[in-house]
């Protein structure tokens, strides 16, 4: 019998927590959870993981892992097209692993993620996320964006005290935006392009239309009430998200 809610449920397993919304078959469940714990005894990983399964409405699952990795946190997450096929996030939780147990280096580009949320189409701001801003160098921000499968990673740049982003971009695969300032970092330049004009000011609203119109996958731009950096994106139900800085 299929999992069923509308909000999360939870089912523990040795190590690996699920937690499901829709109507995720119990099969899947523990398929998914064995290979996530026998990836994490593999690697002598401590701390189990916790793993969210999203039933989506046209069939595939988004699948999640959340775990501890050299004492910070790391995750992945992509879509399953096929619901009995679990290797593409095996895959991805591999590499993250062995990646993340060494040194950051950058990550190969054009970047073989799985594709993300569709970028066409309207959509509508259903979640405002406020996050308190850690002070990153943009390389900092760029490794732990890859720790934690972001496309887009915002952040206070050490240097410059502006907010700021980075992303998987051509043609290195990595593009910094700064508020205001366009130059290199000073503290390791890194494998970054940069964008030579400041993020657009706009409103929430403005934001959102941009988006859309473009058929953008996130837009980091600065409120125009607040005057403080935000990063809106696409959420794989179609749906907006913006980070607000706390």
């Amino acid at each position: 019998m299929p999992k069923t809610a509308h909000s999360w449920s939870s089912t523990s397993y040795p190590e690996v927590t699920v937690l499901v919304r829709g109507a995720v078959p119990e099969l899947e469940l523990e398929r998914t959870a064995g290979a996530v714990a026998r990836m994490l005894d593999r690697y002598a990983i401590a701390g189990g993981a916790r793993v969210r399964l999203t039933a989506c409405a046209d069939g595939p699952l988004l699948a999640q892992v959340n775990l501890v990795l050299a004492e910070a946190p790391a995750r992945v997450q992509t879509v399953l097209p096929e619901r009995t096929r679990i290797l593409p996030l095996v895959t991805r939780l591999n590499r993250l692993i062995t990646t993340r147990l060494r040194p950051w280096r950058p990550q190969p580009w054009p970047d073989d993620r799985p594709p993300g949320p569709p970028t066409a189409g309207p959509g509508r701001v259903i979640r405002r996320k406020i996050v308190a801003l850690q002070q990153r160098t943009p390389i900092e921000a760029a490794a732990e964006m890859d720790a934690m499968d972001y496309p887009a990673h915002l952040f206070t740049d050490i240097e410059t005290g502006e907010e700021a982003a980075v992303h998987r971009a051509g043609p290195t695969g990595y593009k910094l935006v700064r508020q205001y300032r366009a130059e290199p970092p000073r503290t390791g330049i890194g494998p970054f392009t940069l964008t030579p004009r400041s993020p657009l000011v706009l409103s929430e609203t403005q934001a959102a239309q941009r988006l859309c119109e473009f058929e953008l996958p996130h837009l980091f731009y600065t409120d125009r009430d607040t005057a403080r950096g935000r990063l809106l994106y696409r959420r794989y139900d179609t749906d907006l998200a913006v980070l607000v800085p706390g």
